[in-house]
């Protein structure tokens, strides 16, 4: 036993007197432990018994040491440190309110999480220009042979199809609507316009992959003139298709979501993660969100986070609300509840959800259609903007 614990004490030397300070052990042993770590070996049986008593959390509460050892750290780690500096940074640019093309994504590196605000526009294309912009994004050293803005492009390109994809299912439940080639009505809307993606970080080198359900839902903002709300975060690479024909993306496993979740949910209320990605994350952290009322929600289908993600009006806001209310609810509830006698909290999350999807998808429909109808009309003003178009052309009878 002896033994083991000088062991462990030799390679934990500067943990165990910072637990020391925490749990404000007499002041001589910590003081002298600090000068001549051998006093910690001649103390070990003592010390042992101090540290065996922490069972529960309440045991070992945070305490002023802690918040000035993370500054030390920090001051002394000057990648740590610039880190620290850009995440203040980051956490300023976050909206206040529902925004048209502004979302906010997340990037995992050196053991951390990071918020990436992204803004997305529509620009005036000049003759010969991209259709798809990224700026904000490193392209990577050789060395690492990843050029990061490229694959942020590709993935911006994929959120494209993966809309045309999920734009044109609706078209094709729609009988009345269903003759019709969503990818033209939306190339032909595109023909003189860029999507402008700017990530919102200094040297990016993240995105890629897991930054396309984010750059998806704004494209889709963008395209429609309809806001995306500003209390969550995602993460997760879509699929330009799902398992099924009228799925619309399926969700691809991606890295770090645990500290990309405890990131985004340090400053906002919900973030979305691939569903197989959410059964890796803890059940006791979980448990501490819902605490907190925040939400960690499971993505497997594009289509079914379009209607919790963007903003659709006062009544769509009031049952989304009402949703994550009851959804945090259940949540708590199962921990302890059999599913069978959750059965009608459930139904009532299935409603909702049902009732939001299809008031989102009816208001979606709507507004494709009067592009369709804003270019069948030969008279047509040439610089019309979005909301002229979805105001002028909502009931106009097509060609």
């Amino acid at each position: 036993m002896a033994n083991k614990l000088e062991e462990f004490m030799k390679f934990n030397v500067k943990s165990l007197i910072r637990i020391l300070d925490a749990l404000e052990t007499e002041s001589n042993l910590r003081n002298l432990a600090k000068k001549d770590i051998s006093v910690l070996f001649k103390n070990k049986h003592q010390i042992y018994k101090i540290i065996k008593s922490i069972c529960n959390p309440e045991d070992y509460k945070l305490k002023e040491s802690h918040l000035t050892n993370a500054r030390d750290d920090l001051l002394k780690n000057p990648s740590k440190k610039a880190l620290k500096n850009l995440d203040e940074f980051l956490s300023g640019e976050l909206s206040i309110e529902p925004q048209v093309g502004k979302i906010i994504g997340a990037a995992y590196g050196n053991n951390v999480g990071l918020l990436v605000p992204i803004n997305t526009n529509l620009t005036f294309k000049v003759d010969g220009g991209q259709d798809i912009i990224v700026t904000g994004v490193t392209q990577g050293s050789a060395m690492q042979q990843v050029n990061y803005a490229e694959m942020t492009t590709q993935s911006a390109r994929e959120g494209l199809t993966l809309n045309l994809h999920y734009l044109q299912n609706l078209f094709d439940g729609d009988e009345n609507l269903k003759y019709l080639d969503v990818s033209r009505i939306i190339g032909s809307f595109l023909k003189d316009r860029s999507i402008h993606h700017q990530m919102e970080s200094v040297h990016y080198t993240g995105g890629g992959p897991s930054a396309g359900f984010a750059l998806s839902l704004n494209t889709l903002s963008v395209l429609m003139n309809l806001p995306v709300y500003h209390d969550f975060g995602i993460t997760g690479a879509p699929a330009t298709r799902g398992i099924s024909k009228d799925s619309a993306g399926s969700s691809v496993v991606i890295g770090g979501e645990d500290k990309k979740t405890e990131r985004v949910l340090m400053d906002l209320n919900r973030m979305f993660v691939p569903e197989k990605n959410y059964h890796t994350i803890a059940p006791d952290l979980h448990k501490a969100y819902w605490d907190e009322g925040k939400l960690v929600i499971p993505v497997s289908d594009y289509k079914d986070i379009v209607p919790e993600t963007l903003y659709f009006g006062q009544k769509h806001d009031k049952l989304l609300k009402e949703l994550i209310s009851k959804q945090i609810e259940y949540n708590k509830k199962s921990l302890f509840t059999s599913e069978d006698d959750l059965k009608t909290e459930k139904n009532k999350i299935i409603n909702l959800k049902n009732v939001l999807k299809k008031d989102s998808e009816s208001e979606i429909i709507r507004r494709l259609s009067a592009i369709n109808k804003f270019y069948e009309d030969c008279n047509r003003k040439e610089f019309a903007s979005l909301e002229y178009i979805f105001k002028k052309y909502d009931n106009a009878p097509s060609s």
